[in-house]
């Protein structure tokens, strides 16, 4: 169990023993009983900020005590699952991705790839990304869960890229579209007139003399 951090009122118990006459409990150092001691179930308060531990329980009569059973509890959140979210993607574009929520967090830290920039949702389970102007494989999001006793490890989801091939379509004939540049090419300033019965994005991709992108918009 994880993301117990100030949690009240968690119950456990154990299958009752038909010799036992009494039960003996062992909870962490940020754990304390707050009812049930001695019996098959109790239940538990975390209110410290140690690290979590194990909870064991053994059974007692007059003869003795029985070999404990144990349960391994922590009190910062585990490790979020898989990121949820488009793999390849146009530059220049923005995109939503996330986490199913984690027990016991209360918020979440993102690390963007390379050419990416968070535009929104550091904190939350769900994050805004607009990816860099340029062609580029092999990049990773990561995100961790927080809450009031720490962090968990790094979830990191791998195999993002951005590609041109994936961008809207390109508007090809000029004449046909009622796209004009001018001067075209242009060395500084260029003026761009866009004509068009629909109502509708346009992507602007802007090479230099060699070929190279300069610019997506």
């Amino acid at each position: 169990a994880s993301g117990l951090c100030g949690a009240t009122g968690v119950v456990y118990s154990t299958t009752g023993s038909l010799t036992a006459t009494s039960y003996a409990w062992t909870l962490p150092g940020s754990a304390t009983i707050s009812s049930g001691a001695a019996t098959n179930s109790i239940t538990v308060d975390y209110t410290g900020s140690l690290a979590g531990g194990y909870i064991t329980v053994a059974s007692v009569n007059g003869c003795g005590t029985s070999a404990a059973r144990s349960l391994k509890v922590s009190l910062t959140p585990a490790i979020p699952g898989a990121v949820s979210g488009p793999l390849v993607n146009c530059p220049g574009s923005i995109q939503n991705y996330s986490v199913a929520p984690v027990y016991g967090a209360t918020g979440y830290t993102w690390v963007n790839p390379q050419t990416a920039t968070i535009q929104g949702g550091q904190g939350t389970n769900t994050l805004t990304l607009k990816w860099g102007n340029t062609q580029l494989t092999g990049m990773a999001i990561k995100v961790k869960s927080d809450n009031a006793c720490g962090s968990s490890s790094l979830k990191t989801s791998s195999g993002y890229s951005t590609s041109f091939s994936v961008c809207p379509p390109r508007i090809a004939d000029t004449e046909k579209s009622g796209v004009v540049v001018y001067p075209n090419p242009a060395s500084g300033l260029a003026f761009i007139r866009i004509q068009s019965e629909q109502n509708d994005q346009a992507v602007l991709t802007l090479v230099d003399a060699v070929g190279r992108v300069v610019l997506v918009q």
